[in-house]
């Protein structure tokens, strides 16, 4: 019997730490670099043309368009990836173009909300692309398990800019 006792106690223990790690991480941040042998400007048209998201974010299915005009602030698309099989949709909100120098958005899913800033940075023409991402899990139990997730995340994300760098230098 003590030892029932005592296996409950350690899943309670464990139950009532997990759910800690939401109520004191409201969101978390990660950031990636990547660097691209190209210029600035050429490194953001290939970029930004949604036509050529597939070629290097993986998963990659659809833009469909929800309002505004494409690549203006405020605009809203649907994005459609795979993941294991399953189609997720996201709702991504450009915030800001400032072209060949920024682009920001902000993705929304049913579990999270991720703000992503990308800034485009020359150096002796090549493209530094450094980008911050602003996590926040939706409810307790989301905002609890994401920050256990973030070297996935940020693993998978330099992975995306490794691709796209790799496209864009196979495109001068």
């Amino acid at each position: 019997m003590k030892v029932l006792i005592r296996i409950i106690q350690v899943i309670t223990a464990l139950i009532l730490v997990f759910f800690s790690i939401g109520m004191f991480i409201d969101k978390f941040e990660y950031q990636t670099e990547t660097l691209v042998n190209a210029d600035r400007n050429t490194t953001y048209a290939l970029f930004s043309d949604p036509a050529n998201t597939g070629k290097w974010l993986p998963g990659f299915i659809r833009f469909d368009h929800v309002k505004g005009e494409p690549m203006t602030e405020g605009s809203q698309w649907k994005l459609v990836i795979a993941q294991q099989g399953e189609e997720i949709e996201m709702l991504e909100t450009v915030k800001t173009i400032k072209p060949a120098e920024q682009f920001s958005f902000v993705l929304e899913h049913d579990i999270m909300q991720t703000e992503v800033d990308i800034y485009f940075e020359e150096y002796d023409g090549k493209t530094l692309i450094r980008s911050i991402n602003t996590v926040k899990g939706n409810g307790l139990f989301w905002r609890s398990l994401l920050p256990l997730m973030k070297s996935m995340m940020e693993n998978q994300s330099e992975y995306s800019y490794q691709q796209l760098a790799d496209f864009i230098e196979q495109q001068n």
